[in-house]
């Protein structure tokens, strides 16, 4: 029991991290009339933790690999092994942080291969999925229709977010835009040009704001013809 009650701790802890999966990327055949080769990554899936290299076909001595991200940077990592068919590398671990891989490099010893059994070399990388995050209930303003816009404060401690959503109750609401304000005087203005029923709420807004701090966001809409009363309530969620 005691070690069943263990293995349900630590599975709980690992869903609350996030699983773990290798993912393919791509692949090259090595042809032997160079010692380096490419291999593109998409533009949509290019943000990896760890990549592997597994070869098929015949063995290659690799020397280095060089990965480079999206926004020009690149990352040389020594690595001098020989991988035979049928093995992989070890999982190498990157430190370009939330930088997107564009493409990796690698380099390898030139061998007299047979042009019947080129090595094959195979590219994954190491994703995390991540349970999704819960939203915050941030806080709530009543549009009077007196003017075309209104403001919900965030509290100092509570200001770091990666997306917000706006919620309404009590009668629809049409947005034009949001302006996202930060603790540093910077703002982000986003176009959200939608009308949301009562009970809707708008799409996650992602932030570019990285690490700064949220003080406040506006947002801005079409006025309408609330009646006393019945005036819409619009809540702010972020997460």
């Amino acid at each position: 029991m005691g070690a069943l009650l263990l293995l349900m701790g630590i599975g709980q802890a690992a869903l609350a991290q996030g699983a773990k999966r290798w993912v393919y990327l791509g692949q090259t055949t090595v042809n032997g009339q160079r010692d380096y080769d490419r291999i593109g990554i998409g533009r949509n899936e290019g943000r990896f933790q760890s990549i592997q290299l597994r070869v098929s076909g015949a063995p290659v001595e690799f020397q280095r690999v060089i990965v480079n991200y999206a926004n020009g940077t690149s990352e040389e990592l020594e690595f001098r092994d020989r991988i035979p068919a049928g093995g992989q590398t070890r999982a190498i671990d990157l430190r370009g942080g939330e930088r997107a891989i564009s493409n990796v490099e690698f380099r390898f010893s030139k061998a007299n291969w047979s042009r019947r059994a080129l090595p094959k070399v195979s590219l994954y990388g190491l994703d995390i999925v991540r349970r999704p995050v819960p939203w915050s209930y941030l806080g709530q303003a009543t549009v009077s229709g007196s003017r075309d816009h209104d403001r919900i404060g965030i509290g100092r401690n509570e200001g770091r977010f990666q997306s917000i959503q706006l919620r309404v109750a009590g009668a629809p609401v049409e947005f034009h835009r949001v302006v996202v304000n930060y603790a540093n005087g910077t703002h982000d203005e986003v176009e959200v040009r939608d009308r949301i029923s009562a009970g809707g709420q708008t799409r996650a807004i992602d932030l570019r704001g990285g690490d700064r701090v949220i003080s406040s966001v506006d947002f801005f809409y079409g006025k309408g013809s609330w009646r006393t009363g019945a005036q819409p309530r619009v809540s702010l969620y972020g997460r």
